[in-house]
């Protein structure tokens, strides 16, 4: 499958839409019952596109040292403009535990083990860093995903749902850790075989799923099979997008913060504001600080990439 502008654009439109329902569901979190929906699903249209895209640029011959070459100086400079911001940040606001050995842990990305093996975070690093954990992660098992054929990669996918499913009743974080991890292999199958419907049958899908989801759920108090119906949802309402439009006039908008979505996700709930009494606009405040010190941030990474590339 090769990717064309008109994906791409929708894309990047997707996930700039998806980190802001990320940070609206943190947000209103203690105020809206079902603030948490909103937050798996772009989290997983982030690991989906993460594991769709690494799957088709990575088509052709894999090399590891190119590929993790790559990783790197995308990541790691970024993850460390990062960390020094919000370290600027902790010095003024006092904050304990800078020092501990697991800011030492956090400022490398690494915070997920912390929580999947259940210790107390005592640094003020962390916040999120769980899915850049999952995503590295990700990073290291493709290599061997790439290797796989369409077959193999579709036994797998079903398998891990599966395997996913079964962690999720039994071994809870507080977030959405397995349905999340479905998302990046989902997004690999998806890349190596291309999608099998229209993005008109996906349309109906996504419907369908939501419908039934909350007929469930609101009559029937059932939950239980929630972990799939959001999935097949996600999934279906990412290939819907492939044949829509997004207006030219739009784009730009998104084009300009699509640079500096690592950086607004791991921005975001440090800076939660409430200097008014109504909450959609300290909603507003915080999304505006972010993307500001978000799009910063980017800038200064790009920057450092450039004068260590001699560019």
């Amino acid at each position: 499958m090769q990717i064309d502008e008109h994906i791409s654009k929708n894309f990047s439109t997707l996930k700039f839409c998806s980190i802001l329902m990320v940070f609206f569901g943190h947000f209103f979190s203690k105020s809206i019952p079902l603030a948490w929906v909103p937050v798996t699903v772009g989290l997983l249209i982030f690991s989906f596109s993460s594991g769709f895209f690494t799957a088709i640029k990575y088509s052709g011959p894999f090399s590891k040292k190119e590929f993790w070459k790559r990783k790197i100086k995308r990541l790691g400079i970024n993850l460390f403009v990062i960390n020094i911001i919000l370290l600027v940040l902790f010095l003024v606001q006092d904050r304990p535990g800078i020092l501990s050995w697991h800011t030492l842990v956090n400022i490398f990305g690494l915070n997920g083990f912390l929580n999947w093996f259940f210790i107390q975070n005592m640094s003020p690093y962390g916040n999120g860093m769980w899915f850049f954990t999952l995503l590295l992660i990700f990073y290291m098992v493709y290599p061997l995903l790439a290797k796989m054929g369409r077959k193999g990669i579709v036994v797998i996918t079903l398998l891990w749902i599966g395997i996913a499913y079964y962690l999720s009743l039994n071994f809870g974080y507080g977030h959405a850790l397995w349905l999340t991890s479905c998302g990046f292999i989902a997004g690999v199958c998806a890349g190596k075989t291309d999608f099998p419907i229209s993005p008109g049958t996906s349309r109906k899908i996504a419907a369908l799923c939501l419908a039934v989801m909350l007929a469930l759920n609101v009559l029937f108090q059932n939950k239980i099979f929630n972990f799939f119906f959001i999935l097949i949802f996600s999934i279906s309402f990412l290939h819907m997008s492939f044949d829509l439009k997004v207006p030219e006039k739009l784009f730009p908008v998104f084009a300009f913060f699509s640079t500096c979505l690592l950086e607004i996700y791991l921005f975001h709930t440090y800076f939660f504001v409430h200097v008014t009494t109504v909450l959609p606009v300290d909603f507003i405040i915080s999304v505006l600080i972010v993307l500001f010190l978000s799009k910063v941030s980017s800038f200064v990474s790009t920057l450092i990439v450039n004068i260590i590339e001699g560019d």
